[in-house]
């Protein structure tokens, strides 16, 4: 080992602590590329294990090939495996690429061409040339745009911890690099000195991170697994592996090596570049101009000579200070958005179906209505069940523009438009009648008919904002002419609603014109060749135990598959189960990176403190207590703390704002005010700033005066 090499050394050996903090910062963001890697890895081989499950290992099939040609396109040296099937009674080669890359379409092209396969006849393994990367998908770019912002956040904050760390180093060591240059030494053997600390810091952190990498990646596959094997909507047929590459190790190396040398490049070239005489006397670590550190007189009155100080030292050295404030806000700008986020995204899943007043629902497509009828009193005779029949027919109209109000014309427009007439069970068509004060019967002659106009927009979402509003004006008595299935017919509104009926709260749609009619006259309209369907929108204290019942009495009445049973409360729970998972991967990134930057506000403030020895000595010998030494430090604690939680806030509000507007526009759901997360981020901010101060200046003040300027002296 050179001599520079054992300096470094030497120097990492006698600064425990700082070189511990900064082996701990390189290794999380080792662990970050480690892990955030792997997860994709992992991704990728879950869907490869559940495609191979579900469809068998293969890469490409052709049917239709006679004996002599299945024989001789299985020999193709292409190919590294082969079977022949069976698929609908005729046999299908199916076979192994021996280069899986995104050539093998080409070879399989050739192959066609030589033995006169057409197109059709042949058929690749989408999902598992999908999961190997093979077929461009979608969410994998996505994934990988995802993946390259949040490698790019680690970086940001890496470099940041990591080059404060040398750059503190580099501070602290002036004056020995000064008596290095007065004998001899030169600018380059000093940066060289500077970047040997980080090559060695760098052995020991990366093998350390990596493996802390991995074992962050198999916990959270783990949780993920847990989650997934509760769920119903998505079901995998394989599990999350804790599963590495090659190039997720060299990535970590590298990335890894590539910020120590960023981070180091700037504080080596700054000590190579000061003279000797300039190092020595440390006159570049503070500069002092007048108006920099010129303090306003109200800070004096409010917080005395120990506040004038505490502002004087954070205008002298304003890198330092920028640099705590800038680690901290990006800690809170992270913690404050994403746990927003995370409400947001909590609060959709629970108002997908909170406000239809109904949480499960069956749909009959089959038989006369007399039977659907029978089914549907079966249904609602059961214990802690109500049920909202409806039957609905479809048609189209245009809707004059002075029909519409100003709302109505500017959100939904006028023209032609769709129209749903839903008939609603007897009781429940007469119960809105009466409550209109419309007499029902009036509605149902064929020569006069009529129907109830619901007036309302219901949660309509236009460009990411919710609107709710009244799209017409009062049409009572007006008849709308309207098609169904090319066949004329004309409607009297003889009354209008504000309220979406229960029954069809979970089908209404704001694009079009929503009507009750009678069953009678929707009868008397509908095609005579068109089959019957009936919704049955259900409240049901059991959602889960009903659609079991429902699934169990369906199947045995109808014997065929013509029917749907849903329980939305089922939906809602692997909702959750989704952003749960989600948030799983989300927090974890978020913990990491937060790590990193409270790892830089530790060194920072801690080897500040360190670097203020002789100020503190000098300020204990002009008769200054440590009394007031303290609460001058607390000050300076104090203004981190108000800096960063000025600047963090309402950066992180303007994140949760997008974030919500972003959503907003496919939810509708008032802004959630991040309160919880912004007192969390205040507490922690001061119990970090203060308890960091507060331990580091701990050791300043058992040493003696006289040592402390007799060692700066010499």
């Amino acid at each position: 080992m050179s001599i520079l090499a054992r300096l470094s050394a030497r120097h990492l050996h006698l600064n425990r602590k700082r070189t511990a903090i900064t082996i701990l910062g390189i290794a999380l963001s080792v662990a970050m590329v480690t892990a955030i890697s792997g997860f994709i890895v992992s991704f990728q081989d879950l869907l490869y294990h559940d495609a191979v499950n579900r469809e068998g290992l293969w890469h490409v099939r052709y049917s239709g090939l006679d004996e002599d040609t299945m024989s001789r396109v299985a020999t193709e040296p292409v190919f590294s495996e082969h079977h022949i099937l069976e698929e609908e009674g005729a046999p299908v080669l199916s076979l192994l690429f021996d280069k899986v890359d995104r050539g093998l379409f080409e070879r399989s092209e050739e192959v066609c061409l030589r033995y006169g396969i057409g197109r059709e006849q042949v058929r690749y393994h989408n999902n598992l040339l999908i999961a190997k990367g093979i077929v461009p998908a979608g969410y994998y770019e996505s994934l990988y745009a995802f993946a390259a912002i949040l490698l790019s956040l680690v970086a940001i904050a890496s470099i940041m911890v990591i080059s404060n760390a040398f750059s503190i180093s580099a501070s602290e060591r002036s004056r020995q690099f000064g008596l290095l240059k007065s004998v001899g030494a030169t600018g380059r053997q000093i940066r060289a000195v500077v970047q040997w600390e980080g090559i060695l810091l760098g052995i020991c952190a990366i093998p350390l991170g990596i493996v802390v990498g991995l074992l962050v990646q198999g916990i959270a596959l783990a949780i993920a697994n847990s989650i997934l094997g509760t769920m119903d909507s998505i079901k995998f047929m394989a599990e999350f592996r804790v599963v590495t590459a090659p190039w997720v190790v060299i990535l970590a190396v590298v990335a890894a090596f590539f910020t120590i040398f960023l981070a180091a490049w700037l504080p080596a070239r700054r000590a190579g570049s000061q003279s000797a005489i300039d190092a020595i006397r440390q006159t570049s670590e503070i500069k002092i101009r007048p108006r920099d550190v010129r303090i306003s007189p109200l800070t004096r009155r409010l917080f005395g000579f120990e506040g004038t100080l505490a502002a004087k030292t954070m205008k002298r050295n304003r890198r330092r200070y920028r640099t705590t404030v800038i680690s901290l806000v990006v800690s809170i700008v992270l913690f404050v958005g994403v746990s927003s986020f995370g409400q947001m995204l909590f609060k959709a899943s629970t108002l997908v179906y909170e406000d239809y007043g109904s949480n499960a629902l069956v749909q009959i497509d089959t038989g006369t209505i007399e039977e659907q009828n029978r089914m549907a009193a079966e249904i609602a005779s059961w214990e802690g069940v109500e049920t909202f029949p409806f039957r609905e027919l479809h048609g189209l109209a245009t809707i004059p523009e002075h029909w519409m109000t100003e709302n109505g014309l500017e959100m939904l427009g006028a023209g032609e438009k769709k129209v749903f007439l839903y008939s609603l069970s007897d009781d429940a068509f007469e119960a809105l009648c009466r409550s209109l004060r419309v007499d029902p019967s009036s509605l149902s002659d064929p020569a006069s008919p009529g129907g109830i106009l619901i007036n309302q927009s219901g949660t309509y979402i236009r460009q990411g904002r919710r609107h709710n509003f009244t799209p017409y004006r009062s049409l009572t008595g007006e008849t709308l002419p309207l098609t169904i299935l090319g066949k004329p017919f004309s409607l009297s509104i003889q009354g209008e609603s504000d309220k979406i009926p229960t029954a069809i709260a979970m089908f209404f749609s704001a694009n079009g014109m929503n009507l009750v009619i009678p069953e009678a006259l929707r009868q008397a309209w509908s095609p005579s060749d068109q089959a019957e369907f009936l919704n049955l929108t259900v409240m049901a204290l059991d959602p889960e135990g009903f659609a079991e019942k429902a699934e169990a009495f369906l199947s045995a009445g109808l014997m065929n598959d013509r029917y749907y049973v849903a329980n939305y409360e089922a939906m809602v729970a692997n909702n959750r189960n989704i952003w749960a998972l989600i948030m799983i991967f989300v927090y974890g990134f978020i913990a990491l990176l937060s790590l990193i930057s409270i790892t830089n506000v530790i060194t920072t403030i801690s080897t500040g403190i360190a670097l203020r020895r002789r100020e503190f000595a000098v300020l204990r010998s002009v008769g200054m207590a440590q009394r007031d030494i303290s609460r001058s430090l607390r000050y300076e604690s104090l203004i981190y703390g108000l800096k960063s939680l000025a600047f963090g806030i309402p950066l992180g509000i303007a994140v949760s704002f997008a974030m919500y507007y972003a959503l907003d526009t496919s939810m509708s759901f008032e802004y959630i005010w991040p309160t919880q997360s912004i007192l969390i981020s205040v507490v922690a901010v001061v119990a970090l700033t203060f308890s960091t101060m507060a331990f580091s200046s701990h050791r300043q003040r058992t040493e003696a005066i006289a040592g402390i300027l007799q060692n700066e002296v010499t």
